[in-house]
C-alpha cells in the first residue's frame, strides 16, 4: 500500500499519478502443450480514494506466448 500526499485537485487541477511496481514471477508446474502454449497473466488493482470515498477496481491481463524448445540427443552404446 502506498499513500500519495500533496495532491490538491481543487486548487491545482487534474494531476496524473503513475505508480510502477516491478515484480518477479516464477512459474511452477506449468502444463505447456502444443495446443496450450501461452501463459495468461492476470492483474487486478484496487484504489481507495479517502477524501471522496470513491473506490476504483480494475482488472487486466496479458497473454504471453511461450517459445519453449528443447534439443534431445540420444546416444546408443554398443556393449560389444
Amino acid at each position: 500500500m502506498k499513500n500519495i500526499n500533496g495532491i490538491d485537485t481543487y486548487k491545482n487541477g487534474v494531476k496524473d499519478v503513475n505508480i510502477i511496481r516491478n515484480i518477479k514471477v516464477v512459474y511452477k508446474d506449468l502444463k505447456i502443450t502444443p495446443e496450450a502454449k501461452d501463459v495468461n497473466n492476470q492483474v487486478s488493482v484496487n484504489i481507495d480514494l479517502k477524501d471522496t470515498n470513491k473506490k476504483i477496481d480494475k482488472n487486466g491481463g496479458k497473454k504471453i506466448p511461450t517459445d519453449l524448445t528443447s534439443k534431445v540427443i540420444v546416444k546408443i552404446y554398443s556393449s560389444r
